[in-house]
């Protein structure tokens, strides 16, 4: 599987006083939750700072079928297993 996340240590590149300067800035990393012969499952965690008082964070969540390459929604999940709806 090819890796399409990277971290990054920007101190290699900019100095402290440069990094503080900087007006824009996105990071992004990664936790995989399962790993096994037919199954990924993985979130990205992404932090960008665009300006103004605070930054902004969030996670998006992929799960990867190994054997066929399908992703996989939490609506296919639930859809699966026969759960209830969350709400309606």
């Amino acid at each position: 599987m090819k890796t399409f996340v990277k971290e990054m240590d920007y101190t290699e590149v900019y100095t402290e006083e440069q990094l503080i300067s900087l007006q824009y800035a996105v990071s992004a990393q990664y936790t995989v939750h399962t790993l096994s012969e037919s199954i990924l499952s993985l979130t990205v965690g992404i932090y960008e700072y665009t300006g103004g008082a605070h930054g902004n964070y969030w996670d998006v969540a992929f799960n990867f079928d190994l054997e066929t390459g399908q992703v996989y929604t939490l609506k296919d999940y639930y859809q699966k297993f026969r759960l209830p709806p969350i709400c309606r």
